[in-house]
């Protein structure tokens, strides 16, 4: 089979039609006044990830005279001799649309295009379904973009650790004070003591103190510290020790794991290096969790506090890098930023108007994962409470 692309940079339409038809060559079709080859090359290296076999062609064109995208269909038509060859009309303009469906007919080609609701490839002709559409991963996304997927910024929580990190991430949403208090002292000292830490019962934080002895307890409990004889304290294994030493970890720890329970394509301290199209490297940027949710991803940032301005724009800036105009972005956060929505000077009302999604920390208890993610990254997150104004 021979697929036929009008090139939109889109990795979507672009890379899922080629994996759910699995065909032997695709011809992409550009216009370089649009796109340099380079562009076209990430995505051939993208989609040969998962077919190493795939031939690649690439064919420059006006793609604004219907007369010139005819003569090269009918071209094509002759030299792929006829009958086996599929053209995708999936974010294809007007005018390609137009011809490559003109000649397709004429040609006896296959017109097909990629349903997202449904996620099947559609036969245009008669509207049947040829296939089920496949699911791209973050780094054959990634790929297209001419960017990578460095190593993760925080250690892998290892799976017999689960259940202690949700139940000691519970705890910290509801010490917030107390865990600022005794994160700052084990960061301070942990360099200075190795694996071995005394902890005073009472810290500080912000001039104040704060009996830190019920958080000690759960951190043991959950086999993060070991007690020793001397009445020290132990990290149980490098994670732990590496948890216990950042402030914000335990929400990020929170929504991936959560989110892990229905989608397979999820991303912890996801770090990516960008790369422009002149090849130089831009300034890498971390990302708390990255979901892959039916081949688009979606970008969360966590805060284990009120968000601020700068945070919804931050987000707001990294999901259009990654994704364009509809780049989804969404702040988890452990702040109640629906009970602002009254003030139309908070930040609820900011979020709304950025499109960024929002999930609370009790999103979880209330809701399955699927319909948390799905509700944060509606085009209007506070649907229901704006509507009513």
């Amino acid at each position: 089979m021979t697929l036929i692309e009008f090139f939109d940079a889109n990795a979507m339409h672009m890379l899922v039609p080629v994996f759910s038809l699995t065909p032997a060559k695709v011809i992409m079709i550009y216009d370089k006044r649009q796109y340099r080859q380079s562009r076209l090359e990430y995505f051939e290296k993208a989609m040969k990830r998962r077919l190493p076999r795939l031939t690649c062609d690439y064919i420059n064109i006006n793609l604004h005279h219907v007369g010139d995208i005819q003569a090269l269909m009918e071209s094509i038509s002759a030299e792929e001799n006829g009958d086996n060859i599929y053209i995708n009309l999936t974010g294809a303009s007007e005018l390609m649309s137009a011809a490559g469906f003109y000649v397709g007919r004429l040609k006896n080609m296959t017109a097909v295009y990629l349903n997202r609701k449904d996620r099947s490839i559609i036969r245009v002709e008669d509207l049947s379904i040829l296939a089920k559409a496949a699911e791209l991963t973050l780094d054959e996304y990634l790929e297209c973009l001419g960017a990578r997927q460095l190593n993760n910024s925080h250690m892998m929580p290892k799976k017999e650790m689960h259940k202690s990190i949700l139940r000691m991430a519970d705890f910290t949403f509801s010490h917030l004070n107390e865990w600022h208090a005794l994160q700052l002292y084990v960061a301070v000292n942990t360099s200075t003591h190795g694996n071995d830490l005394y902890i005073p019962n009472v810290c500080v934080y912000k001039d104040r103190r704060y009996n830190v002895e019920p958080l000690i307890r759960e951190f043991v409990y959950n086999r993060f510290l070991s007690k020793n004889h001397d009445g020290s304290y132990r990290f149980t294994s490098p994670q732990a020790k590496s948890y216990m030493g950042i402030f914000g970890i335990w929400l990020e720890l929170y929504v991936y794991l959560n989110l892990s329970r229905h989608y397979k394509d999820v991303h912890f301290g996801v770090v990516i290096d960008w790369m422009k199209q002149d090849g130089r490297e831009t300034v890498d940027n971390e990302i708390d969790v990255v979901v892959m949710r039916h081949s688009e991803p979606v970008l969360i940032s966590c805060k284990m506090r009120k968000p601020d301005p700068d945070d919804v724009y931050e987000i707001k800036s990294l999901a259009y890098t990654l994704g364009g105009p509809i780049g989804k972005g969404v702040i988890a956060t452990t702040f109640p930023v629906r009970s602002t929505y009254d003030n139309p000077h908070d930040i609820g009302v900011r979020m709304e108007m950025m499109n960024v999604g929002l999930i609370e920390v009790s999103d979880f208890k209330e809701k399955d994962p699927e319909k948390v993610l799905k509700e944060a990254i509606l085009p209007d997150p506070f649907r229901g409470h704006w509507s009513m104004q």
